[in-house]
């Protein structure tokens, strides 16, 4: 991001010496959860920083501490916990061992004749193993935690062995003010809900800073599960005998993960702490069905997957500038050739509404179950995107400052600020679009594609990406084998400039093989 390149500079300056008058004024256009990494620990010259009121404010101190209060501490600016982190390191004992002793051994035990404080000391270890790497690079970020004992049932997806105890171990921490903990909620209504998020306090913060583990230094145990099925509904996982398809699939995302967590891929010159690149495998199964691989399977878990494509041109993979493909209209196309024809037109071009509208509501009709479910998630998805691109304007405005930006950065700023207010306003415009006038547009839409028509409201959508999981894989299958790290967004892939053509050949033979029709690949 353009702030992470202007920042990893003023680090630069800092070594020289930053004077107290310009940090307050680099305070005043970061807010505060863009902030990653502001100095490198190596710098001890920078005055302190403390969140008020989301935004930063500069006070004499020590070194960047960006941690904000319990109650400004937000569900979705967390990670989720991985039961799977681990080291070996001589030093990822040393805060565990202290905390064991001051707050745990003799206090709790998990309630059951088979544990020991042996493995208490197991449980707190991973715990605090992903706090650790959390906070060292990103202070802000909170961990989000299930209090579910069923989601730390043993088997494929417990490679540690977590105890289902896990959840009273985090309440007693938080009652021992270890860890701080804003429980989670669910409006079982709407079906909207989070998870309950967790952080370090002063106790535990002190030590990390005491510790001489280096964050690299933490890993994903090998072991861990990267073909995940789970029940449709109620989105719980549940177990399955391997197959073919699951153990190339594990085999072939081990060998991705492997080759990723060896590559520096940053965003604007600064790698985003505590988030995974690590990625799994997820299909869905329908309850009473025998096939659990049928509905889903696409790739989830790299950071980069969340980061708006406004933003994604600042990424770089090992120093490099990037390119991303992006398969052009395939879920359509993928209906078409499911009839024996081949899209030879733009499926989402209307007279009546503006493309983008025409597409999200095509693309929403593939995937909804009838015509009200459509409606109804046509505004649900305008609304977010509408929001989203609110979120953004207002990060970009927060940034906009001349005195602090390079030419091009502003120019590059600039172009987005546009397409994100001219977004927000046609998102939300959308929002408020009746039964009516949605039902008219479907019907041009019908009228458009008519050979696939049939398709739409029709729960299609999980099914194609099946299909279009299978591509994926073949992407990375293919690349990973030539040593080239690739990033993959559903349908679009991330690579090094210089790797274009052969990732662009590389899409188009592998959508051939399965499909059995040529899809146009596009630089997005």
């Amino acid at each position: 991001m353009i702030i992470s390149t202007w920042i990893e500079g003023g680090a630069t300056h800092a070594n020289e010496g930053l004077e107290y008058s310009q940090a307050h004024a680099l305070s005043k256009i970061f807010p505060a959860r863009c902030l990653a990494k502001l100095c490198p620990s190596s710098i001890q010259i920078w005055p302190q920083l403390h969140i008020i009121n989301n935004r930063l404010s500069v006070l004499e101190g020590e070194n960047l501490h960006c941690n904000p209060a319990p109650h400004e501490r937000s569900y979705t600016h967390s990670v989720p916990f991985d039961v799977h982190t681990w080291s070996d390191h001589p030093e990822s004992n040393t805060f565990v061992d202290r905390v064991f002793a001051d707050h745990v051994e003799g206090q709790w035990i998990p309630k059951d004749q088979k544990s020991t404080p042996k493995d208490a000391k197991h449980y707190l270890k991973v715990l605090l193993l992903h706090l650790y790497v959390v906070w060292k690079q990103r202070p802000s970020l909170s961990v989000a935690v299930s209090m579910r004992h069923k989601d730390y049932r043993q088997g494929r997806y417990n490679a540690l062995h977590i105890s289902k105890h896990t959840p009273s171990l985090i309440h007693h921490l938080d009652e021992q003010s270890v860890i701080g903990l804003k429980k989670g909620w669910k409006d079982y209504k709407s079906g909207k809900g989070y998870q309950s998020i967790i952080w370090p306090l002063e106790p535990l913060t002190e030590l990390f800073r005491a510790s001489a583990l280096p964050a690299e230094a933490i890993a994903i145990h090998p072991n861990a599960e990267v073909i995940r099925v789970r029940e449709r509904k109620t989105r719980d996982l549940i177990d399955y005998q391997d197959n073919d398809l699951t153990k190339h699939s594990r085999d072939t995302l081990r060998s991705f993960n492997r080759l990723i967590g060896n590559t520096r891929i940053k965003l604007g010159g600064s790698e985003p702490g505590g988030k995974s690149n690590r990625c799994y495998r997820s299909f869905s199964v329908e309850p009473g069905s025998d096939d659990p691989f049928a509905l889903g399977g696409r790739i989830y878990g790299g950071w980069w997957q969340q980061e708006g494509g406004a933003w994604r041109d600042r990424l770089t993979i090992n120093g490099n500038p990037v390119v991303e493909l992006d398969y052009n209209a395939l879920h359509p196309r993928l209906l078409y050739a499911m009839v024996g024809r081949a899209l030879e037109h733009d499926p989402y071009q209307l007279n009546s509404f503006e493309r983008p509208a025409s597409k999200l509501l095509l693309l929403t009709a593939i995937n909804a179950k009838d015509e009200k479910a459509l409606f109804q998630a046509f505004r649900r998805q305008a609304s977010s995107k509408a929001q989203t691109l609110a979120d953004r304007l207002a990060e970009g405005q927060d940034l906009y400052d001349p005195d602090w930006l390079d030419t091009s950065d502003l120019e590059h700023l600039e172009a987005m600020l546009t397409n994100f207010s001219e977004g927000h306003a046609a998102f939300t415009s959308l929002s408020s679009k009746t039964n009516e006038e949605l039902r008219e547009a479907l019907e041009s839409l019908k009228k458009l594609n008519e050979p696939i028509a049939h398709f739409f409201c029709s729960d299609m959508g999980i099914r194609l990406q099946r299909t279009d999981s299978d591509i994926c894989m073949k992407v990375i299958d293919d690349l990973i084998g030539r040593g080239i790290p690739v990033l993959p967004i559903h349908d679009s892939f991330i690579v090094e400039k210089w790797h274009e053509e052969v990732l662009r050949e590389v899409m188009e033979r592998s959508a051939l093989e399965i499909v059995r029709f040529p899809v146009r690949v596009d630089v997005k």
